[in-house]
């Protein structure tokens, strides 16, 4: 309640503070900078500051993104605080986690652990994009009126740890939905971040009518690396898996990387 008290008190604490009284109760004047990918230009960012102990939030405010290095004025308290800047998701706390069956949103955040000290201080949060938007494209021969396919998409983490951009490991389920295309069917869904280490995912192929699974297939970490991807990138990559499904091959491909893996699928 302290932290709270003081934000709706700032203006008259900034008033009240003379060059003769002593300055270390009064707040920070902190010019932030902002930056994110131009993709955000023009949408709504989130912005919060954050007390360590306890942990609860102090201040939050919202803004319209302009591009480039967007600057904002804010007054935080002399002491140890994060400073949190995201796009797509609620901010509840410091951490983002997402359900079983829900699929991953399009998570863009930024922090910055900071200790105030001084009358001015300036910085910069820089948002990075935490999701990759995968598209499956299938294509299984002569087009057929109802697609035969359907998808589970599973990965080994499930949210991220917004202080530190840390993935929660933990099982992420989605089941995309597939669209009509002229070769075929599209399937559009969104990965969260992985672990660098380990971090994996699966798509299971199922017959869509009795949702019999028929053929799981595994990208870990070997795979994506061929594939010029990598989870440790600041800003995730989308990509493409185009798959052509034969009697009995199917073939993966994604960017310049190609794999060919026998089958044995009957309706």
């Amino acid at each position: 309640m302290k932290g709270k008290w003081f934000f709706i008190l700032a203006p008259l604490a900034l008033c009240s503070c003379s060059i003769k009284e002593n300055r270390v109760n009064c707040p920070s004047e902190v010019t932030l900078c902002f930056k994110a990918l131009n993709e955000l230009t023009g949408h709504t960012l989130d912005f919060s500051v954050w007390d360590y102990e306890p942990c609860e939030r102090l201040y939050s405010d919202d803004f319209i993104y302009q591009g480039g290095y967007h600057t904002r004025k804010v007054y935080i308290p002399r002491r140890k605080e994060m400073l949190l800047a995201s796009y797509g998701i609620p901010l509840n706390g410091e951490v983002y986690t997402i359900e079983k069956g829900r699929q991953c949103d399009s998570v863009y955040t930024g922090y910055k652990h900071v200790e105030m000290a001084g009358e001015y201080a300036r910085d910069t949060i820089v948002l990075h994009k935490h999701f990759s938007t995968v598209t499956v494209n299938l294509h299984a021969g002569a087009p057929e009126d109802i697609n035969p396919y359907s998808l589970v998409v599973r990965a080994n983490g499930r949210g991220l740890l917004l202080s530190s951009d840390e993935v929660i490991s933990g099982e992420y389920e989605y089941r995309p939905v597939s669209s009509y295309n002229p070769d075929g069917y599209s399937f559009v869904f969104r990965l969260p971040r992985l672990s660098d280490f380990d971090g994996k995912f699966t798509i299971d192929f199922c017959n869509s009518s009795t949702s019999e699974l028929l053929y799981t297939m595994t990208f870990d970490r070997d795979i994506m690396e061929q594939a010029n991807f990598s989870w440790k990138k600041s800003d995730l990559d989308d990509f493409n898996i185009d798959l052509d499904v034969g009697a009995t091959m199917i073939y993966v491909r994604i960017g310049d990387w190609f794999h060919a893996t026998p089958i044995d699928i009957h309706f």
